[in-house]
């Protein structure tokens, strides 16, 4: 146990170097240590550093380390296994087994072709794997997380607790072969969509035999046309959204578990351990959220958000701000155009909306949205890997006639606890007069408010500032209480007025 602890420490503190280097090269450099101690070890250290390598760079990096075709077990051994685990001779069932390896947290897969000539992805566990993980889960106390903990009431239990029962899952490769089957029954009609085969046959708690597909990865595609990429962007979005309303999702959306096929511009989904099944009122409250946003429909954002599983006691805290919060969660979907990702900044927003009182909303959610926001988040750094801007709200809507009827007008229980906060604002007005005649009248989006500063210009902010107002702290106060109406400034000289508000 002392050698494994060692073995912790020395991972959270190369994570730490990795996640807080000042230069590229030194990001390298902790990047490299961190491949060799997944090669090493894998298990349940890729697996804290894929759910913590939230950052766009940062995850796609982990998630390129992670992917590294490094054989963990000599080929004789990969056959050994399968053998114990089928009960004979692989020359009985597999005419050829190729001896590339790719290399995944807790098993290795390589392609084999059957006796009948059907290609075949077979993964085998590693030996000793689940004692090894049940140290590791015992080493996660030894890792800092770096968050106040006491102060905000974070979980850090329930956490690890969940991170135990995917694990736990994972490691049953019946229970995966099982997700792999109800996925394909659920997606298969979508054409754009491909879930391989399962050969129930040959498959055990131990391996998985799967059709084996010969795609194209990430790094394929993005040497595609800019037309062919866009449309693998809008199928990985709508895979996705199809997903969840079928009431489940890839917990796991590490960019390896995706492949591509042309010409249909098909997402194939091929790793199945970290499915999570849905409950179907949670579905239904995240795409009729989602849908209310996009029609501008009034509605009680607190009813919706604690029907996502947030903790009623700890959203009091930040009620005002529910509305607000829930237009920077789903921006992409917003927007009818195509969305530049880099505009996003949801982490800056959330910040400006709550500053301090961010982590009563980080510590809030419940298990089945944290890990839909680490797959929600792999997807969209997967679709900016691909580098084209696609419109979200398109690919949301063309999916509104495969919905069942009503199924995005869904109305959650009301919450008991929360008050509904006031009726948001539509937009931030802004009006010129000169002498007494309108010059300008602009209606802005209520975005405007986390660039308020650029947003208003410089000259104006000069005068504010000369008559003692701080322009952005006008910004963040009206987010802090959810962009309800209101006048923010006003300003009058001579010739000029400027009035600024809500509505």
């Amino acid at each position: 146990m002392i050698k494994e602890g060692i073995k912790a420490y020395k991972f959270a503190k190369t994570f730490k170097k990795y996640k807080t280097a000042d230069s590229e090269a030194e990001r390298i450099k902790a990047a490299k240590l961190l491949s060799k101690i997944f090669s090493e070890e894998g298990g349940l250290l890729l697996k804290v550093a894929q759910y913590m390598g939230t950052e766009k760079d940062q995850a796609e990096q982990i998630q390129e380390l992670s992917l590294k075709n490094e054989s963990v077990l000599s080929h004789d051994l990969f056959i050994e296994l399968v053998e114990e685990a089928i009960g004979k001779d692989i020359s009985e069932i597999c005419e050829e087994v190729f001896t590339t390896p790719f290399s995944a947290s807790i098993g290795q897969v390589q392609q084999a072709r059957l006796i009948t000539g059907e290609e075949i992805a077979l993964k085998v566990q590693y030996p000793f794997i689940a004692d090894k993980l049940q140290q590791q889960l015992k080493l996660l106390n030894l890792i800092p997380t770096g968050v106040p903990e006491k102060k905000w009431g974070v979980d850090i239990e329930s956490y690890k607790k969940m991170i135990k029962n995917l694990l736990d899952k994972e490691l049953d490769y019946n229970h995966e072969r099982q997700l792999q089957e109800l996925t394909k029954e659920a997606l298969g009609e979508y054409d754009f969509i491909k879930i391989p085969k399962v050969y129930n046959e040959l498959s055990t708690k131990n391996l998985l035999a799967t059709e084996y597909i010969h795609g194209l990865t990430v790094q394929d595609i993005k040497l595609l046309s800019d037309k062919d990429r866009r449309e693998f962007a809008q199928n990985l979005l709508k895979t996705f959204l199809l997903m969840i309303y079928k009431g489940q999702f890839q917990a796991d959306s590490n960019h390896g578990n995706f492949l591509f096929l042309k010409p249909k511009h098909q997402i194939v989904l091929i790793d199945f351990g970290q499915f999570k099944v849905l409950d179907e009122n949670f579905s239904k409250s995240l795409l009729s959220l989602i849908y209310a946003l996009i029609t501008e429909k009034e509605i009680d954002y607190a009813s919706f958000i604690v029907a996502l599983g947030f903790s009623e006691k700890k959203m009091i805290k930040i009620q005002s701000s529910i509305g607000v919060l829930a237009k920077v969660l789903f921006e992409p979907f917003l927007k009818n155009y195509p969305y530049d990702l880099s505009d996003w900044e949801y982490k800056r927003k959330i910040d400006l909306s709550l500053g301090e009182d961010k982590w009563w909303f980080r510590s809030a959610g419940g298990e089945d949205f944290f890990l839909l926001m680490k797959s929600f988040m792999g997807v969209k750094n997967l679709i900016a890997k691909l580098d084209v801007n696609i419109n979200w709200r398109q690919c949301f809507e063309v999916l509104i006639p495969l919905f069942d009827k009503d199924y995005l007008n869904y109305e959650p229980p009301k919450a008991n606890v929360l008050r509904s906060p006031g009726l948001m604002g539509s937009a931030v007005s802004v009006k010129l007069t000169e002498e007494g005649v309108d010059k300008v009248h602009l209606r802005l989006g209520i975005g405007v408010l986390y660039d308020f500063r650029d947003t208003i210009g410089e000259e104006i902010v000069c005068k504010l500032e000369s008559e003692g107002l701080d322009v952005e702290k006008i910004a963040q106060e009206a987010l802090k209480s959810g962009a309800m109406p209101m006048k923010l400034f006003e300003f009058n000289d001579e010739k000029k007025e400027i009035v600024v508000e809500i509505i």
